[in-house]
């Protein structure tokens, strides 16, 4: 099913330009940073923010006065987690490094042909997960839905974009039956450039 919902989603990403071909489509390449934080149900642990890169392709077409948006993007995740220390048991500290194939498929409004407002789900594969030098990645689940919501602006073939992107399910996977509830906060500033391509509002 995963796989199916991938193949799906990447291919909209690029049949998209056919759609609403009198409304106009485009084409492009954007990059920025991820400033995220990872978050845990387990007492008194705490989370600071890491920032890592993002980037990757993006599309979007004009459908009934709105506008969908596919993209596919690298992600880069992640966080210090430190966790106090119980009875015997010592303190951790964990440094996260996670990256994710990330198809956010968006739907928004745009004003003036300038601003831009847009949300919808976020679909996460897990390419890899690291603590330190450790690889974790069977610790975390492959496959994650998550949703992003955001405003954007454009300038010519220039976008800027600042994006709230959390988790709806969560990243790491059940230990011994016991569900581990720790989930992704990002805030994430893009740079896109358009390729080719006319929207017209």
């Amino acid at each position: 099913m995963k796989k199916v919902i991938l193949f799906t989603a990447i291919v909209s990403l690029f049949a998209i330009n056919k759609v609403q071909a009198q409304a106009g489509a485009a084409f492009g390449l954007k990059g920025g940073l991820n400033l995220n934080k990872l978050n845990t149900e387990i007492a008194g642990t705490t989370s600071d923010m890491r920032v890592g890169p993002v980037g990757g392709l993006w599309v979007r077409a004009k459908v009934l006065g709105f506008f969908v948006q596919a993209e596919a993007l690298y992600s880069t995740k992640g966080g210090k987690i430190s966790t106090p220390a119980i009875g015997l048991i010592p303190a951790t500290e964990s440094k996260i490094n996670a990256a994710y194939l990330d198809v956010p498929v968006l739907i928004g409004k745009s004003f003036f042909s300038l601003v831009r407002v847009n949300l919808g789900p976020n679909f996460q594969y897990l390419l890899s997960a690291k603590d330190g030098s450790a690889d974790i990645k069977n610790a975390y689940n492959s496959f994650v839905v998550g949703y992003q919501a955001g405003v954007g602006v454009d300038i010519k073939k220039i976008g800027v974009d600042l994006r709230y992107d959390g988790n709806i399910s969560n990243v790491t996977k059940s230990v011994s039956g016991v569900k581990n509830s720790t989930r992704s906060s990002v805030f994430q500033l893009t740079v896109a450039y358009k390729l080719f391509g006319v929207l017209n509002d």
